[in-house]
């Protein structure tokens, strides 16, 4: 009876494997993004085993699998998606994009997007955010403190002053070693402008200074060698990777507006004497006379004089046709008793020379999208002001993008961007 048993339940476990056998089919199918178009190297995989497999170059898949299976789809900033295995031998499936999985790709050299973790050589990245919210008005200014080993250096305090970055330090003793800019693609870089007349040889402004702050969805700088290569010896002096903000297919029409204000002054200045007049060994000495000494008698010791007669009259150069004195409208300073009686004063040359600087920069964004099209319009405008007295600095910019799919297989991407800047600054002669 025992043996029976045995047998029964020996042919009962025979069956139940060969069914299950049976159950194992070929499963095949198309993998595409949310716009219909293939996506090569997506990870497939039958939950619960280590069977797996990826789409190829058009792709497509094949992978070995029962009925009732579930089969789970990932692929880096699309969302996961699982598929249970039925009857039929052919799926196809349409992954969506998933916005919080996008923040960990990186645009690299030539625009490839890769994830953080399968990246193996040297880069760093700054969000829209990061940028925004320092406040700069430039790109450059607004990595100050942000990216590890680089050097920023701005020419000036003043309005509209250029920034000189560095990234792998300096390669060449002749030539320029700030980094390529490459923005949507496009390659540029970060030349200063040197400005004419009475200010030529002063850098003002920057090229990163004509790039809306608000526009720049990331920016990504490439550090090390392996990072360039594709740049060939122009990016020998490190790679800045700037992508710009644009529509989604499929977004509602949204308008975004921002406004800042940003006020600048001078937290100090030289500590200067205003105890002693020029002269030197305590006697004065007029300007007129071509004395450079500057330790003179006390200040409060010297008063003014109208009188060409007087001992002390500083020469007949120091007066104009009409002998009025030419260098102060009070008159020539003498020994106190000696003139008219009214004592010298002083003035804060340096400190009252320097004004409160205020800028403003409004920003305005349009964008929004269907099925088969998405834009972004944006523009700003910048009023800068500088702690020099008549020092400005204006810039306004326009930027258009757009995206059209006119077929499955053919779309239009556009980028346009148009900038006008008017730097002045007080002229000399």
């Amino acid at each position: 009876m025992r043996t029976k048993l045995n047998l029964l339940l020996a042919l009962l476990m025979a069956l139940i494997v060969h069914v299950s056998f049976a159950q194992e089919k070929t499963v095949s199918g198309t993998v595409n993004d949310q716009d219909g178009l293939p996506l090569p190297g997506v990870n497939i995989l039958v939950i619960g085993t280590t069977n797996g497999t990826q789409t190829d170059f058009d792709g497509n898949y094949t992978i070995s699998a029962s009925e009732g299976q579930t089969l789970l789809f990932t692929y880096i900033g699309q969302k996961d998606v699982r598929q249970i295995v039925g009857a039929g031998n052919t799926i196809t499936i349409q992954m969506e994009d998933d916005a919080q999985s996008l923040e960990e790709v990186i645009v690299t050299a030539q625009g490839l997007k890769r994830g953080k973790k399968a990246i193996g050589y040297a880069l760093q990245q700054v969000d829209s955010e990061d940028i925004v919210e320092s406040g700069a008005t430039s790109a450059v200014d607004a990595l100050v403190g942000k990216v590890a080993g680089i050097q920023i250096t701005r020419s000036s305090g003043s309005a509209g002053g250029g920034s000189r970055i560095l990234v792998r330090g300096v390669t060449s003793m002749l030539g320029n070693n700030q980094p390529l800019i490459v923005i949507d693609g496009v390659r540029t870089n970060n030349e200063t402008l040197n400005s004419e007349g009475a200010t030529a040889g002063t850098a003002q402004s920057n090229r990163l200074m004509d790039l809306n702050t608000e526009d720049i969805k990331t920016l990504t700088v490439l550090k090390g060698a392996a990072a360039t290569t594709l740049y060939g010896t122009a990016g020998s002096t490190g790679v800045i990777v700037i992508e710009t903000k644009k529509g989604s297919k499929g977004e509602r029409f949204s308008i975004n507006f921002s406004s800042q204000t940003t006020i600048d002054q001078v937290t100090s200045v030289f500590n200067l004497q205003d105890e002693f007049a020029q002269g030197s060994g305590g006697g004065y000495r007029d300007p007129s006379t071509g004395a450079s000494g500057s330790w003179g008698p006390r200040i409060t010791d010297l008063e003014f004089s109208t009188d060409r007669n007087h001992p002390d009259v500083p020469g007949a150069s120091a007066f104009d046709a009409d002998g009025i004195y030419k260098y102060d409208k009070n008159g020539f300073l003498v020994p106190k008793g000696t003139g008219k009686g009214q004592p010298a004063n002083t003035y804060d040359n340096v400190g009252s020379f320097f004004q409160t600087a205020v800028s403003t920069l409004h920003s305005l964004g349009i964008q929004g999208g269907s099925e088969m099209a998405s834009y972004r319009f944006s523009t700003s405008f910048l009023d800068a002001e500088g702690v020099v007295p008549n020092e400005e600095y204006d810039r306004a910019t326009f930027s258009l993008a757009g995206d059209l799919k006119a077929t499955d297989k053919l779309s239009f991407v556009t980028t346009l961007n148009y900038t006008k800047s008017d730097f002045q600054r007080i002229q000399q002669g």
